[in-house]
């Protein structure tokens, strides 16, 4: 299943682009998602840093799935490839239930006539039959809800600043 979000902030691309990164701001986010999040590794060369963070959920629309693996809770990777010269990044979760959950994707930052755009782009696949679809359907609707709270919380943050 394939989806698309589209925010916009009143700022520069460049200073979006710090915003989105800043490891307090990350740690927050977390807490409003109801997650728990680890950075297991992070390196930088050059423009380019890869992360591998660890999170550990039980966000109700995740129930379904951790139920399939046999739990209240799921606990996934995010591996990301930050590149700052381009302000993009790739990233893609692995799940306990290995292949057969595939969350993946890319994301952007742009100029935009309010200041900067984030577009993010993702396809989740889920091959567990009979659920695969309705699985889908609600780790995207985790994703949306997870970018909305987030994005909400920014720009409140960005007001109080302004």
């Amino acid at each position: 299943m394939k989806f698309e979000i589209r925010d916009t902030f009143p700022l520069s691309p460049e200073a979006l682009w710090a915003e989105l990164f800043d490891p307090e701001n990350e740690a927050r986010l977390a807490q409003l998602a109801g997650a728990n999040r680890e950075v297991v590794s992070q390196t930088t060369d050059g423009e380019r840093t890869t992360r591998h963070v660890r999170i550990h959920t039980s966000h109700p629309q995740m129930a379904q799935l951790a139920k399939l693996l046999g739990g209240d809770s799921v606990s996934f990777d995010q591996h990301f490839v930050l590149d700052a010269s381009t302000r993009s990044c790739t990233w893609r979760y692995e799940t306990p239930a290995g292949d057969r959950v595939r969350i993946a994707g890319t994301w952007r930052i742009a100029p935009h006539a309010d200041g900067a755009e984030r577009v993010v782009e993702g396809d989740v696949k889920v091959s567990i039959p009979l659920v695969g679809g309705t699985l889908e359907g609600r780790i995207v609707q985790s994703i949306r809800d997870t970018f909305d709270k987030g994005t909400s919380w920014r720009k409140a943050r960005l007001r109080q600043q302004g």
